[in-house]
């Protein structure tokens, strides 16, 4: 996969592990076009095609809950999955010491 920038202007190369790349198969999985799911959320296709490719993180919790609703997926499966991106983005893990 090709590395690209992200919203923090950070090379970020996406992997199977990623609300990004989930995203992408659960729509897949219900035969949805990006404009389908991009409607049924109430959001622009764009924004749909920019957190599928990475270049934009879900910033909103209501787009969350919609994603999650329209695509039969568990809350917590894709927070964990968003929350695990953030971190990432910013530098990977760390642990409190």
């Amino acid at each position: 996969m090709v590395a690209r920038p992200n919203a923090w202007g950070k090379s970020w190369e996406p992997s199977e592990f990623n609300a990004a790349v989930y995203l992408r198969r659960q729509r897949e999985r219900m035969n949805w076009s990006q404009a389908e799911l991009a409607a049924r959320v109430g959001v622009s296709n764009a924004t749909i095609s920019r957190v599928e490719t990475g270049q934009s993180p879900i910033t909103s919790l209501v787009m969350l809950m919609r994603l999650c609703q329209e695509l039969a997926i568990g809350f917590d499966d894709l927070l964990s999955l968003v929350i695990g991106d953030y971190r990432m983005r910013a530098g990977g893990w760390r642990d409190r010491d």
